[in-house]
């Protein structure tokens, strides 16, 4: 699309999305919108003559490539930050003239499968609650993950379930995870003998 501001042409080159989800999932539905935020407000910002890949993953932005100056790498970020649905934004923009007056946006979404996230939750229980490594087995299925065994007190579960939710690409967490044989409700009735 060409545009004419300040008698200067500049060319917006948006490179379609790369999307490696399934059409039917709503997984990731959420980092799209969140492209299309970011891409929106650097549409309308002041900024020109800029190179930049944006890839989101859940409510993490990455932003590679190449801009103008060091208020422009900045203000990307704020951009970026200030985005519904952003927590956190890896900024890995470097700072160069550029040759020719353009403004490119090239958006990515990925998606992290079942088994990845499996792994990942066993790395992180294994890490922090390494007891529980042998008494909680565990199955993900769309982001959501069950955790089943038993372990011995409240709090070894509150750290596996913490320490779940903590992994990238974990949506939610059923836990089936018994206390000495107990639900965790069950676990508060004890009565002291």
């Amino acid at each position: 699309m060409h545009q004419t501001r300040n008698h200067s042409y500049i060319t917006t080159v948006i490179a379609a999305a790369i999307l490696l989800i399934p059409a039917h999932s709503s997984a990731l539905l959420p980092s799209k919108g969140i492209l299309a935020g970011i891409e929106n407000e650097l549409e309308e910002s002041n900024l020109r003559n800029y190179e930049i890949e944006i890839a989101a993953y859940r409510n993490s932005v990455t932003l590679d490539g190449t801009v103008q100056s060091q208020r422009d790498k900045e203000v990307v970020e704020q951009i970026a930050l200030r985005t519904a649905g952003v927590r956190s934004v890896k900024n890995n923009l470097k700072v160069a003239p550029l040759q020719d007056a353009r403004a490119s946006i090239r958006l990515d979404v990925t998606e992290r499968n079942d088994k990845d996230i499996s792994d990942a939750v066993r790395q992180a229980i294994g890490r922090t609650v390494p007891a529980a490594l042998n008494s909680v087995r565990l199955a993900t299925e769309d982001g959501v993950v069950t955790l089943k065994g038993s372990l011995p007190t409240r709090l070894a579960i509150d750290h596996v379930l913490a320490v779940t939710l903590m992994v990238d690409g974990v949506s939610d967490i059923e836990s089936e995870i018994l206390v000495n044989g107990k639900t965790y409700a069950q676990s508060y009735s004890q009565k002291p003998s």
